[in-house]
């Protein structure tokens, strides 16, 4: 028989993230939703309750997972908030905070696992983007690791010097320390050459 595995405190500022061994959450009563009944767990460090849901896009849901996650999925596919919430019979409001909740999270893993790439050949561009009601247009700046098709960073921003400059730390910052050179290629933007790699390979 297996042993349910405890979620650990999900407070950043919990002390015992610091720890070498932190103190196991205890169990401490259970919740009552709509959904039906959930455990709520104290965490021994810093005395606060959470649930598995807690630190998630899926706490405190008013709506059921699977309709978040269709409304999630179908803002991939390229549909509009407004075709979205049509779609689910949901107001706009609530699909973009479900969309807003889903971005963060994606954010928060990817800075978690997208860590210590070992890239070879990288493509960076920036794409031009007309947001709704914005009277000055946005660029998104984004790298492809060729070999591995991985996304690896992006940034959205104007399309100046300062914004090339800080895409790039991004970009070597998720990079490991590699003896060879990595072989950059990029279009004929006037900062490039100025965004603090060393010998850069541009190709238009």
């Amino acid at each position: 028989m297996t042993k349910s595995l405890r979620p650990t405190c999900p407070d950043e500022a919990c002390s015992s993230r610091s720890m070498r061994r932190p103190p196991r959450p205890r169990r401490h009563s259970r919740l009552r939703t709509k959904r039906g009944a959930r455990r709520r767990w104290l965490c021994p460090a810093c005395r606060r309750t959470f649930t598995e849901t807690t630190g998630t896009p899926y706490h405190a849901p008013r709506r059921s997972r699977n309709e978040f996650d269709l409304a999630v999925k179908l803002s991939t596919q390229g549909l509009s908030k407004a075709a979205i919430a049509r779609s689910c019979g949901r107001s706009w409001q609530t699909v973009d905070r479900w969309i807003g909740k889903a971005a963060s999270a994606s954010r928060e893993i990817r800075d978690q696992v997208v860590v210590s790439v070992n890239a070879q050949e990288l493509q960076a561009d920036e794409l031009r983007a007309h947001p709704a009601k914005s009277e000055w247009n946005s660029w998104v700046f984004t790298s492809l690791e060729v070999w591995s098709r991985l996304w690896l960073a992006s940034r959205v921003g104007k399309r100046t010097r300062r914004s090339t400059r800080i895409f790039s730390r991004e970009m070597r910052r998720r990079c490991a320390l590699n003896p060879e050179r990595i072989l950059l290629t990029t279009d004929g933007f006037k900062y490039w050459p100025f965004a603090g790699f060393k010998q850069p390979t541009l190709r238009t």
